[in-house]
């Protein structure tokens, strides 16, 4: 510093500035070491701007003193808590802010207001079905507006309460405040704030302290608290240390003042910032409004001392060593000429990293750039620690999600860039709060068993109704397998505008599990006779007995709660319903305080809800939409309990007032309409409009900005800036936020092509377009702003990022060893090989990822689900039974398990199946090939026992779909969806083809005829393969033993050779799927879209086993799987020599 300022801080307003808040510690350690109370146990008194100002300073004086610095008795409050203090030393003990005039109660005074609103408009506004509502949104925001009143428009409150109207923009707030000032007779804090500083100002006042007031790091205060502060000079000395981020007196010359006080009172507006702050520096005018406001407030202090650091009056300025220097500079020496060119060349601007914009394409790529730029800083310079790192974002909630699949756990000390979170609202941090909000939203929902098990899942919740995991598998199976869809009972549908009926309901569902509970395990046609209801129980369930007092608790709750829903009461008697229902559906886990802590604030905030408008002596009837929205505002505003500064890195929101100093300074999420934020308010708050703005007020976007310019400031080694710069949906470019763009505009624009787009035209190189996927190649090449550091993402560059995890390019060679199968394993590795080989193989089960199994829906088609199909069962009957007739209506028990829709649609459903049977039967009975199957009625089943060897396999099971009469064996299936033989694939033929083959190779069925009968809808002869099959099992019983062993070997060598690809082992499967290896052996051409069509079947598992597989862009796997598939057709053809 320079000047006498150590004698003269004493007296009166004394002001520190710096650009550095750092700095601004050497006057603060000096004077309070200086100038202590009188007393020696008094504490000395510093306000702080913000509770993370607050901490950060009592650590910082600590280091600044050095080696075994403490710090201690300095009392650190913020600006309200010091003026309450004052309130009552200077006025007494009643000068305490009445509960009366806080927002919580205020908001319930006014809702009772609004029930008669004073205006014709807010009238109209209000009414409908959903006013209540809306009418406590509009007293909440209004509580929230003339709360702001209080500190910065106190005459204006005066006027209104007196029933005058000083201005025609004042709408209805004069009426509603004169109501509120005629209930509440008490002063409010802005009437408090004029009589303290009325009583400052004369001579009677004797204050206990008499040492300096140290007001630290604020870049704002209300008009109304600074008078008090400037009254407090006469009596203590009270000394601002400013964070000023520009040397230049950036308030305007002296002449200059009174015009630019009259520009300070304008709304916001680009025409009026240009004028107000363009004359110096684009990004003080953009930015700088809030504090070039302040500063002018503070002119009008006459400080008796106003000093500047002498790190930012140097008569030699050194020269700036990169961007972030030059930046800096640029704004601390109101020179833009500065920053307009950089003379380095383009490889070191390049390579430095001390202020870059990342242009991501998701929030989960912006904290993988993030993270690769950390551990790049503390690379380049081992002396950064994570402590000395902060990441902060506008919205920082939506990255909560992501940040343990990048950065590992918070708190984890183990971890490359540990973490701990700050400003996270306990309403995201806490399980309970989140099912809570979940519970409230029920009796408003469809309530589909989709969200019941999601609200069932939460932790505290399945703890009450007594269920562990395997309870809940167990009760979601039991809900997918009695169909439940949506609705709690049909009242639920008819409030939902659809039909009362009870089908796919929540009680309906829960009937039939009771009812197959109760009579145990009956036949899938079962309808039984419960009273006066008919109840189909759900076949196979097994033993549901655990879960179904869970089920009828809940729902008994659920229930309830909705019929509570429909109808107002008090406030208080909502307070003791929620409580009782919380006690009733909640359980915190005993070991985790947290959990228990958690149910205690919940408690206390259903109590508020009854005790905040009881302060003000009310006690409304609302209905429940208005109780939801205050439950969960109240969750949302419960205060967050992590420190800001707990050690590793910090990461946290953007808060003004807290833009304290560190090396590395991260800032995500800066996309265009999340930042700077939208006033909420504008359209009720006066304030804003032409002609009645003042010096010192506020609005969040002035704030936001300025809090950027804060941010900027407060970067001392490195600044990342990002944003989604490119659209999830379509890829194209998205803006970012105007201050970014603010910032890239007036930064130099230097050439650096950029590798991504070659073609494209130079950008600057401060700026860093990452690619879509973290593993791409320029991820690990030579730019040195993109080189990342994951192991894991390395290893796959090079052609190796897509490489399949088991299958390789090549056909894998047939294992050795004996091998026993089972039949069932059998056919489904011919329908499904992927699965087998991952979720039987591998354990690698993908069923979280295939489609829910839950519906939300009743059928709403004229259609049935694949398993629930009944045209092959009618055909089936049909052919068995001469008596059936296929006009019939359908069973009584499709319609009451819910197999059917209902009403016409389900008349509609059951009509095509019947049609569709009927046209197997046709094709059936025109079969002549198959004569001995269907004549006189269709042959029994005979499910042959096989223990057969095959090579070097033995099978072992039995065969479900063969029938036989007489001397003739049939593999039989009906396809009712498939017009003729050639729109069957390998998952049809393969199980069909296997059981064939294995019958044939039979001993005991060498006299008998084994044909392949595979019925499609299209009459007429047989298709060309099983012809094939069946010329050659005629050939074979035709020829003599030789022929017939020779014939035998051949057929069981292409056996063996399916039975080989069927037991490869799970780490080098055989290279097949299906619906492509069916179109690249029959028609190539469409290969490539079988692929896509076969990788997008939930859950997956092709997709992930053919993980890199591109038949378009890679001959290679075209070759492989065209190889393999034709192998496999091959040991389909009995005629073919094998392979």
């Amino acid at each position: 510093m320079s000047g006498d300022w150590k004698q003269r801080a004493s007296e009166g307003i004394t002001v520190f500035r710096a650009s550095r808040l750092e700095a601004l510690l050497q006057p603060l350690d000096f004077l309070l070491g200086e100038q202590r109370p009188d007393g020696l146990l008094t504490p000395q008194t510093v306000i702080a701007a913000h509770p993370g100002m607050r901490q950060w300073l009592s650590g910082a004086l600590a280091k600044h003193r050095g080696g075994e610095g403490i710090v201690a008795n300095i009392d650190i409050l913020l600006p309200s808590t010091f003026l309450d203090r004052l309130a009552v030393e200077v006025l007494g003990q009643e000068a305490t802010s009445p509960a009366a005039w806080r927002r919580p109660q205020l908001r319930w005074r006014l809702f009772e207001l609004l029930a008669t609103p004073p205006d014709p408009s807010l009238r109209e506004r209000l009414a409908g079905p959903d006013g209540e509502r809306r009418r406590f949104q509009l007293a909440d925001r209004l509580a929230r507006i003339h709360t702001q009143y209080m500190a910065y428009r106190p005459d204006w409150l005066a006027e209104w309460a007196k029933g005058r109207v000083a201005f025609r923009e004042a709408g209805f707030h004069p009426a509603l405040w004169q109501a509120l000032s005629r209930q509440i007779h008490e002063p409010h804090r802005g009437e408090r704030l004029a009589e303290l500083a009325r009583r400052l100002r004369g001579d009677d006042v004797r204050l206990a302290a008499s040492d300096p007031l140290h007001v630290f790091g604020l870049s704002h205060l209300a008009p109304a608290e600074l008078a008090v502060l400037r009254a407090l000079a006469a009596h203590r000395p009270v000394v601002f240390y400013l964070p000023d981020p520009c040397r230049e007196y950036w308030g305007g010359l002296v002449s200059d003042r009174a015009r630019l006080r009259a520009l300070a009172e304008a709304p916001f507006g680009a025409e009026a910032e240009t004028v107000f702050l363009g004359q110096h520096h684009p990004l003080l005018a953009a930015w700088g409004r809030l504090g070039q406001h302040f500063m002018l407030q503070m002119q009008s202090l006459d400080a008796q001392i106003d000093l500047r650091h002498f790190r930012d009056e140097r008569d030699h300025d050194e020269p700036p060593k990169n961007l972030l220097e030059r930046l800096q500079e640029s704004i601390r020496r109101l020179d833009p000429a500065l920053l307009a060119e950089d003379p380095r060349p383009p490889e070191q601007r390049r390579g430095d990293a001390s202020l870059r914009v990342h242009r991501c394409h998701s929030r989960l790529r912006e904290l993988e750039a993030l993270r690769d730029a950390l551990l790049r800083a503390r690379r380049d310079d081992p002396t950064i620690e994570p402590q000395d790192m902060v990441v902060m974002a506008p919205k920082i909630a939506d990255y909560l999600p992501l940040l343990p699949a990048v950065f590992g756990a918070p708190g984890d000390p183990e971890a490359p860039l540990p973490y701990h979170l700050a400003d996270v609202p306990v309403a995201r941090a806490r399980p309970l709060f989140k099912a809570f909000r979940q519970l409230l939203a029920l009796p408003g929902s469809r309530t589909t068993a989709a969200e019941l098990m999601d609200f069932v899942a939460q932790p505290d919740v399945a703890r009450r109704l007594g269920l562990d995991e395997d309870g809940l598998a167990l009760l979601e199976n039991a809900l997918a397998q009695a169909r439940a869809a949506w609705g709690l009972d049909p009242a639920t549908r008819a409030a939902q505008g659809v039909p009362d009926t009870p089908e796919h309901t929540l009680a309906w569902a829960m009937d039939r599990l009771l009812a197959s509970h109760v009579h145990g395990e009956q036949a899938p046609e079962a309808v039984l006779q419960v009273g006066t209801d008919r109840i189909a129980p759900v076949p196979g369930i097994g033993n549901v007995g655990a879960v179904l007092g869970a089920l009828d608790h809940l729902l008994q709750q659920l229930a309830q709660l909705r019929a509570d829903a429909t109808a107002p009461r008090k406030a208080s008697a909502w307070a003791q319903r929620l409580e009782a229902v919380l006690e009733a559906l909640f359980q915190p886990d005993p070991e985790d305080p947290s959990s228990r802590e958690a149910m205690d604030e919940l408690r206390g905030l259903l109590r508020r809800l009854a005790s905040e408008p009881g302060e003000a002596g009310l006690d409304p009837e609302i209905g429940f939409p208005v109780v939801r929205q205050c439950l969960e505002e109240a969750m949302a505003a419960v205060p967050e309990r992590q420190r800001f500064l707990a050690g590793g890195v910090t990461v946290c929101g953007m808060v003004p007032q807290r833009a304290i100093p560190f090396r590395v300074v991260a800032v995500l999420g800066l996309n265009e309409g999340e930042y700077p934020r939208r006033d909420s308010d504008a359209g009720l708050d006066p304030i804003g409009r032409p002609g009645l703005r003042r010096l010192g007020d506020r609005d969040v976007r002035s704030d936001d900005r300025y809090l950027f310019l804060e941010t900027v400031m407060s970067a001392r080694d490195r600044l990342h800036l990002s944003h989604v710069a490119f659209d999830a949906k379509d890829g194209s470019a998205r803006n970012p936020a105007a201050p970014l763009a603010e910032l890239m505009a007036a930064l130099p624009r230097s050439d650096w092509q950029d590798p991504l787009q070659p073609e494209a035209e130079a950008s600057p190189a401060w700026q860093v377009t990452h690619p879509l996927q973290p593993f791409d190649e320029a991820c690990f090449g030579d730019d040195p702003a993109l080189r990342s550091f994951s192991r894991e993402f390395a290893a796959m560059v090079g052609g190796e990022a897509d490489r399949p995890t088991l299958l390789t390019p090549a056909l894998p060679p047939p294992p050795d060893g004996t091998s026993v199968i089972e039949l069932d394993r059998l056919m489904r590795w011919a329908r499904d090989p992927a699965k087998l080989v991952l979720a039987d193989g591998l354990r690698a089960r993908l069923d979280g990822l295939g489609e829910r199994r839950l519906e939300v829906d009743e059928p709403l088609e004229a259609r049935l689900d694949f398993l629930d199909r009944q045209a092959q069962q009618l055909c089936e009957r049909a052919l068995s039974d001469p008596g059936f007739s296929l006009d019939e209506p359908p069973p009584e028990h499709l319609r009451l398990a819910g197999v059917l829709p209902a009403g016409a649609l389900g008349a509609k459903t059951w009509q095509k199946e019947q049609e569709l049977a009927q046209r197997l039967v046709d094709v059936a009975r025109g079969r002549e090939d198959a004569t001995e199957l269907f004549t006189p009625t269709l042959a029994p089943q005979v499910q042959p026992a096989i223990t057969r060897q095959v090579g070097r396999h033995t099978l072992l099971g039995e065969l479900a779909n063969v029938r036989g009469r007489d001397d003739w064996l049939f593999v039989f299936a009906g396809f009712a969806h498939k017009e003729k033989e050639d729109g069957l694939g390998f998952r049809d033929r393969l199980p069909l083809y296997l059981a064939w083959a294995l019958c044939r190779l039979a001993p005991e069925n060498l006299k008998r005829r084994v044909r392949v009968v595979a019925l499609t809808t299209r009459p007429g002869a047989p298709g060309s393969w099983q012809r094939a099959l069946a010329d050659w099992d005629d050939a074979f019983l035709a020829a003599d033993a030789g022929e017939q062993a020779r014939m035998r070997t051949v057929l069981e060598t292409k056996l063996a050779f399916l039975l080989d690809a069927a037991t490869m082992p799970p780490s080098q499967p055989w290279p097949w799927f299906p619906r492509t290896s069916w179109a690249l052996a029959n028609d190539p051409d469409k290969a490539v879209d079988a692929w896509k069509r076969e990788r997008s079947w939930a859950p997956s598992y092709a997709q992930l086993l053919g993980r890199g597989i591109d038949l378009d862009a890679d001959d290679r796997w075209r070759s492989l799987l065209g190889e393999a598939a034709q192998l496999m057709w091959q040991a389909m053809q009995p005629w073919e020599q094998p392979a």
